[in-house]
């Protein structure tokens, strides 16, 4: 930076806190509905690490749609799985 902008960088930041709107002035939500669903980025590695590119995208597409049941319906399954495989993970093993 300083070798190809070597005069001081003075930042002019201003707040969109609380607008609704990001930097470029987009609506950030929606009036009505829910949102859409997160998954922490532990499940996600989770996700990605356990299954093929082609599963993941498959994820991302149903994320992305408006299928609500079906959204639903795969979240649970994977939180469940995910728990169950945490669960599995922090058993001990048995006595020989």
């Amino acid at each position: 930076m300083q070798t190809h902008a070597p005069e001081a960088i003075v930042h002019r930041w201003v707040s969109s806190e609380g607008t609704g709107r990001n930097i470029l002035g987009i609506p950030l939500s929606r009036g009505h509905g829910r949102p859409r669903w997160m998954l922490s980025y532990e499940i996600q590695r989770h996700l990605i690490e356990k299954n093929d590119p082609v599963e993941v995208r498959k994820l991302c597409g149903l994320l992305a749609s408006d299928d609500r049941d079906a959204i639903e319906k795969r979240v649970m399954d994977i939180l469940l799985e995910y728990s169950d495989t945490k669960t599995q993970e922090t058993k001990p093993s048995p006595a020989p």
